[in-house]
């Protein structure tokens, strides 16, 4: 099973922080998580997401991940992560 995680950043100089929390706490409350699964096929992370699902429902969509029931591979971040990241942008500008 292929999972991902996606962080959210907000820069500190954001000219609208409180818009930028309400967006993160919406996906991460009820209405949002435990839809993320059944529509697109992706695992919440919100503790949200799986709740309402059955067993059978968890285990389609890997929801297993989160209790360590479903082995997990995680990827590594590369050792010098600066250097990786400006490559990584040289190559997108490119």
């Amino acid at each position: 099973m292929l999972s991902f995680v996606q962080p959210a950043y907000i820069p500190k100089d954001s000219s609208n922080q409180d818009a930028a929390h309400r967006m993160i706490n919406a996906m991460l409350g009820q209405t949002y998580a435990s839809q993320l699964s059944p529509v697109c096929g992706y695992l919440s992370t919100s503790k949200l997401g799986a709740r309402d699902l059955s067993p059978a429902e968890r285990t389609k969509w890997g929801y297993g991940i989160l209790d360590g029931s479903t082995k997990n591979h995680p990827l590594r971040m590369p050792a010098d992560l600066n250097q990786w990241l400006e490559v990584w942008t040289r190559i997108k500008a490119a």
